[in-house]
């Protein structure tokens, strides 16, 4: 007998695959190849090294933002999403997706993107893998109920302004891992995320090949 939550998960996926290939037939914004080159008039964070041989494949900046920051395992309960803890933060924000190269693991490049940021100040408050997260087999659901969309609702990877990134964001994910840091001394704060990407056997027009690349998302607040 199919459970109530796998029913909303499943009309939740068919909500956001509608939206990804009516873009693709009006905007023709299906890519061909995993992206190579950074997006034009992008560039990273100062603070924030990418993981050597990473494209960035979008960008988008707030003067000011409020964010939530989830500190501890996110539930799902009667259409609301809430962590165990949480760290609030404001000030400018922005949020960057990056594409590994071929073969490097989640835990490779979460593991390099912590190193450089400690050896600069930062102190970790919160990481966790896959299910100890939370809800994290999609990065996006079509009902905004997985972990990341504590950070973001889903529409942020159901449009085609950035073809690249919603490939890199995937149908379903795979090897999900959060990392929640701070560093006091600049008034900074960010969340990394990692994850390699599904897309093979679903109707989305991304490349089957970048579900060999892990995906990451810096997502930084900075009073």
């Amino acid at each position: 007998m199919t459970s109530k939550y796998a029913q909303t998960r499943a009309a939740a996926r068919r909500w956001l695959v509608a939206p990804l290939l009516g873009a693709c037939l009006a905007n023709a914004w299906a890519i061909d190849a995993v992206p190579t080159q950074d997006e034009a008039g992008v560039s990273d964070l100062t603070s924030v090294k990418r993981y050597d041989g990473a494209v960035l494949v979008w960008r988008d900046d707030v003067n000011f933002d409020e964010i939530t920051f989830p500190a501890g395992k996110v539930s799902y309960n009667n259409n609301v999403l809430k962590a165990a803890k949480t760290v609030n933060r404001s000030g400018a924000r922005a949020m960057l997706v990056y594409v590994t190269p071929v073969g490097r693991s989640t835990l490779e490049v979460m593991r390099s993107h912590q190193n450089q940021l400690k050896t600069d100040g930062f102190k970790t408050v919160f990481e966790c893998a896959d299910n100890a997260c939370g809800e994290a087999s999609a990065l996006t659901g079509g009902n905004n109920f997985n972990f990341a969309n504590m950070l973001f609702k889903d529409a942020t990877f159901s449009t085609s302004r950035s073809e690249a990134h919603v490939c890199a964001g995937g149908y379903q994910i795979t090897g999900f891992r959060y990392s929640l840091m701070d560093n006091t001394q600049t008034g900074e704060t960010l969340a990394l995320m990692t994850w390699r990407p599904l897309v093979k056997g679903y109707a989305v027009p991304c490349p089957d090949e970048i579900e060999k690349n892990t995906s990451v998302m810096v997502f930084h607040v900075k009073k």
